[in-house]
């Protein structure tokens, strides 16, 4: 048994050894219908490799070997097409006899037992000794050994189809020349006359002398797998994709084919594209072997996993697009270009961010930028990352990744998975806007040296602290965030390190989410003065209303940084105080927030919601306010009447879920709306002087207009807009322009700007008044 990778030709292969396909393997499917065009390709190579004496390196065969015979893990197709090509040959050639017979007939399909009796009377040189050279399908379906039940096996069918092609033609209405037949029975010499017998068979003689000699020109490399043994799961791993040839399986083919055609290009460094080939460790064997079986540990019920393994592959291809970099190190694509413009991005993306449906239409959507190429750097990252990925010798990320989320900072709440998984439902599982940064920042920390526990850690707790405070909410700002990510990627190893010594101003590039790079700047120089241990920062970060960004604790007012000392513990203990997360209608925060308000300008409005993420990012931006010191060093809030806020109940009444919760603080009007709210998505607390507009609160006492925004109890309305009838006629007062518009059947009444006046200056109820009515005469007389 052969046991090198030295390339071998197919006849020397089989001589040495018995070849028997598998019964679990899938079908033969080369000379399927709908697969003409690969047979005419990979045929009229073949024939031109012996013709011209151009060598063919076909990709390697692989499987396990038991009993003395091989059963192919992966190359059957291309196996048995060969055999079928050198049995037509050496039937043309007049050598199809017993001892070549002997041969052929070490070949043989275990899939069904037909498959195998067909092989085997192939392998009969008596049963062709009155063939005339003409139509080998029509003589072998008309023999009595040929059973009529044979043509419904799949196998057989192909095998029958890429002998004699399938007599169709393509979209001008030529022939397709996709059978052996076909295209090897047109003689070598141009001038066809009377000996054109003859000329074939002197072909047929030369291509059979090339295919069994010593210096054949197709050939392949065979390694052998004796570490993986003969099992049912093995084979069912590694045609989990079904009977049928799957996208991706077409797509893996390209792929292999595109590094196969750089490596043959003279214009690119050649030794580092064939070093991807390489049959032990390229791609190709890496693609079906040690990287199935990362992909294996979350197959489906139905053990397939191409779609899993695709989506993977499409989400590393849109991380390298958006970081690919020109010679100069500058970006090939602007965000707002990948955004708009770019093909590849939109296809690779997905349908608002949805790739799960990607389905593989041709390698054109993989080319990066002008030059239409996908760059060697690509292949090299990719093939790192998974091998760094596979190679872990903890084991602790091999089970589909499930361990690197336990290295995630506490507060992060993701259902990240690096590796996709299939739900319940037979779906696969998706990435958000955070999750697809954060697969960019596991992917370069792999690619860049072996795992280690405490620097992941460390890397990954940067990458989400950055990622959950640089609001990424939009695709360009996602991009950037990537960026960003790749160019501090180079020190994933060391990030804490990195950070303490780094001159942000001049060595970081990327000034995506600044403000949050700063703080772990700053955490970073705690962390390695020893200042503080990295588990102190861990601790202030995981407070639920911070989630990385901690700048509030160690800032004053004008965000200059304050040593850290006791003071972070401090100020955790007075948030706590603040906000109590097991009683929501705990209003203490909301109490000083809205205080914070009057140090506001007047003009600026307050929002809250309903939700942790609002308050966070009220805490983060506003708080540092009550955290800044007397002249003692002592903590206080920054608001003169503290105590007042802490105890007085009725600033924030306990009618929370009516949605009628107003009350004065100091000047400003304080409005808590919920569910009853028309302008409840914006926001749950509004500070705005429209809402208790004295002159038209006047006019809805007076009845002289009416509007259902009237809060009882209250000189306030609710909401953002207000609605309101006079005479009978619908207006809306608009709070984004202040001006008061004419509603009809619902809508502005158009032109929009002929039935709207501004509500500037209305310091009566008369003027408001004579402002209606003259609208409404206007409206008549241009009716």
């Amino acid at each position: 048994m052969t046991n090198n990778t030295k390339a071998i030709s197919f006849w020397n292969f089989l001589k040495e050894n018995t070849i028997e396909i598998p019964i679990i393997q899938r079908d033969y499917a080369q000379g399927r219908l709908g697969k003409e065009n690969l047979r005419k390709t990979f045929l009229g190579d073949l024939k031109r490799a012996l013709k011209d004496n151009i060598e063919m390196k076909l990709d390697f065969v692989y499987g396990s070997v038991e009993g003395g015979t091989l059963n192919p893990l992966d190359g059957q197709q291309r196996l048995t097409t060969l055999w079928l090509l050198h049995w037509y040959i050496a039937l043309r050639a007049g050598v199809l006899n017993e001892e070549n017979c002997k041969i052929f007939q070490r070949f043989t399909y275990e899939t069904r037992i037909s498959s195998r009796e067909f092989c085997e009377n192939l392998c009969n040189p008596k049963h062709f000794e009155e063939f005339d050279g003409n139509e080998i399908v029509g003589f072998i379906t008309k023999q009595t050994w040929f059973y009529s039940a044979w043509k419904q096996d799949p196998t057989i069918q192909s095998m029958l189809r890429m002998l004699g092609g399938t007599k169709i033609n393509d979209k001008n209405g030529d022939d397709i020349i996709d059978g052996i037949e076909e295209l090897f029975d047109c003689p070598s010499e141009c001038d066809i006359i009377k000996n054109t017998k003859c000329l074939l068979l002197r072909d047929f003689q030369n291509y059979w002398n090339k295919v069994t000699s010593d210096d054949c020109p197709i050939v392949f490399y065979h390694l052998p797998l004796q570490n993986f043994g003969l099992s049912d799961d093995l084979y069912i791993k590694m045609n989990a994709r079904g009977k049928q040839l799957t996208s991706f399986e077409n797509f893996k083919a390209d792929l292999i084919g595109y590094i196969t055609k750089q490596s043959k290009n003279k214009q690119v460094l050649q030794a580092e594209w064939k070093e991807l080939l390489d049959p032990e460790s390229g791609i190709p064997i890496k693609l079906d072997t040690d990287w199935t079986d990362i992909f294996w540990k979350n197959k489906s019920e139905d053990n397939k996993i191409d779609d899993i393994y695709f989506a993977f592959i499409n989400r590393y291809f849109l991380q390298e697009l958006i970081c690919a970099k020109k010679e100069d190190n500058t970006d090939i694509y602007s965000a707002d270009d990948l955004e708009k413009n770019n093909g590849s991005f939109r296809y690779l993306y997905g349908d608002k961010g949805d790739d799960s449906r990607l389905k593989y239409s041709g390698l054109d959507k993989y080319l990066f930028n002008d030059d239409k190429v996908i760059p060697l750097s690509f292949f090299t990252s990719f093939r790192n990352t998974l091998n760094s990925f596979k190679s872990d010798s903890t084991g602790c990320m091999f089970f589909g990744g499930c361990c690197l989320n336990a290295h995630f900072p506490d507060w992060v709440d993701s259902k990240f998975e690096f590796i996709p998984k299939y739900d319940e439902t037979g779906n696969i599982t998706t990435l958000g806007q955070k999750e697809r940064i954060v697969f960019l920042a596991i992917s370069r920390y792999l690619e860049m040296g072996d795992f280690d526990s405490v620097s992941f850690k460390q890397w990954i707790r940067v990458v989400w602290n950055i990622v959950e405070n640089s609001g990424i909410e939009t695709i360009p700002a996602m991009i950037g965030s990537m960026r960003l990510i790749n160019e501090l990627s180079i020190n994933s190893h060391r990030i804490n390190d990195f950070l303490a010594h780094v001159n942000y101003d001049e060595e970081i590039k990327s000034k995506a989410a600044e403000k949050q790079v700063r703080e772990e700047i700053a955490k970073a120089k705690q962390i390695v003065s020893k200042t503080f241990t990295e588990n102190d920062i861990r601790d202030a970060e995981k407070h639920p209303l911070l989630k990385g960004c901690i700048s509030t604790l160690f800032e004053d007012d004008n965000c200059e940084r304050v040593s850290f000392g006791q003071s972070i513990q401090e100020r955790i203990n007075l948030l706590d105080r603040l906000w109590n997360k097991d009683n929501e209608k705990d209003y203490t925060l909301v109490k000083v927030l809205i205080s914070l308000y009057n140090e506001e300008k007047p003009e600026e409005k307050l929002y809250l919601k309903k939700n942790l993420d609002n308050w966070k990012s009220l805490v983060t931006d506003k708080l540092k306010k009550c955290f800044r010191k007397n002249k003692d060093n002592s903590i206080y809030t920054g608001c003169k009447d503290w105590q007042y806020l802490l105890s007085n109940t009725n600033l924030i009444e306990n009618s929370r879920e009516t949605g009628k919760i107003v009350k004065s603080y100091g000047n400003k009007v304080v409005l808590w709306g919920t569910s009853g709210c028309s302008w409840n998505a914006y926001g749950n607390v509004i500070l705005d002087e429209l809402h208790c507009n004295s002159v038209f609160l006047q006019m809805i006492k007076d009845k002289i207009v009416e509007s259902n925004q009237k809060i009882d109890g209250c000189d306030f309305l609710w909401g953002w807009h207000i609605d309101f009838e006079y005479e009978h006629n619908a207006f809306q007062w608009n709070n984004d322009d202040n001006k008061i518009y004419l509603i009809e059947d619902g809508k502005y009444k158009e032109p929009k700007e002929n039935y709207c006046f501004n509500s500037e200056g209305l310091a009566n109820v008369d003027m408001f008044v004579k402002r209606l009515k003259f609208l409404l005469e206007s409206l008549s007389t241009n009716q």
